[in-house]
């Protein structure tokens, strides 16, 4: 018998509540997981954490949050469905802060990461890294708050050419004082829903090879550049769109939406911003469209104010 809120002496809470297994800042790793007797750090909770389970973290103090980074790995490794799902949360009516990096590996899949704080700035942090990187395959990141602390890079889909990332969903985000605030490298079908993205260098990054992004309802302001489609000599972003999206006020050397290739590419094929809101004080600019780009980029978008440029060379 329990009661109700309590966990069982199973590790599992009372029927109606969420969370499999639970970690707090003041818990202890060698305890068993429980409500009663958390663990004490993330990395732990998520090593345990089987099959469709539910891990939650107790609330913290902005002082006090998880200080340290995270690898999720050997999760679903073969695949799996929506019913072997692993979720990674704040415990209901709390809000848990962690301050570190997290990378999803590419032998991890069908994860999600959820109404939480994601703080960069910690003292092993450097410039070079990202984070959240997401390697896996149907991987979610939902609700969070992800701050790059002015000076990292911060949400990464797909590393590597020969590990695509499939599937990942970004959805109803604050992501923001990043470097890059989100870039999808080496992804397919990437699908990023109701975020805010906002005070970064970068907004929305799709390059070298991003594939078949939908990006709808999102709003990007007062990044230094909004929307990027780019490639490298042997890779080439094609067919993203990004819907129904304001993309405002860039920095006046940047632009709303535009492109970048490290070398010469071959041409981008059917990178689309339409059907959004496109805003940017005159003289600066609103859309940039390359002169390498087959299809239209940009279509049936209201533009507010600044230019419309198309590259000649």
């Amino acid at each position: 018998m329990s009661l109700p809120g309590m966990a069982t002496s199973a590790g599992r809470l009372a029927a109606g509540q969420p969370c499999d297994l639970v970690a707090s800042t003041a818990g202890v790793d060698t305890n068993p997981g429980t409500l009663a007797a958390p663990f004490r750090t993330v990395q732990k909770l998520v090593r345990v954490l089987n099959r469709g389970q539910t891990g939650c973290l107790r609330g913290t103090t902005a002082a006090k949050p998880f200080a340290e980074s995270i690898t999720v790995e050997r999760k679903n490794q073969s695949g799996g469905t929506e019913a072997d799902r692993i979720t990674i949360r704040s415990y209901p009516g709390e809000i848990a802060k962690i301050r570190g990096r997290i990378h999803v590996t590419d032998t991890a899949n069908f994860v999600t990461f959820s109404k939480l704080v994601l703080d960069r700035g910690g003292a092993a942090d450097t410039t070079s890294q990202v984070s959240p990187r997401i390697d896996g395959d149907d991987v979610v990141f939902s609700d969070n708050n992800i701050a790059g602390a002015g000076r990292l890079s911060c949400a990464r889909v797909g590393g590597a050419p020969n590990a695509r990332a499939l599937r990942a969903t970004i959805q109803r985000n604050r992501i923001h004082d990043c470097t890059d605030a989100l870039s999808a490298m080496y992804a397919t079908d990437l699908n990023l829903s109701q975020n805010l993205i906002y005070d970064s260098s970068v907004g929305l990054r799709l390059s070298p090879s991003a594939t078949g992004t939908v990006a709808a309802q999102n709003v990007l302001d007062g990044n230094a550049r909004g929307v990027i489609f780019g490639g490298d000599a042997a890779n080439v972003s094609t067919g993203n769109v990004v819907d129904q999206s304001i993309v405002s006020n860039p920095s006046p050397a940047g632009a709303n939406a535009g492109s970048a290739w490290a070398t010469q590419p071959p041409a981008a094929d059917q990178n689309q911003v339409q059907r959004s809101c496109v805003f940017a004080p005159a003289p600066r600019i609103s859309i940039l469209v390359p002169y390498r780009c087959r299809g239209r980029m940009a279509l049936e978008n209201a533009i507010d104010g600044g230019l419309v440029v198309i590259e000649l060379s």
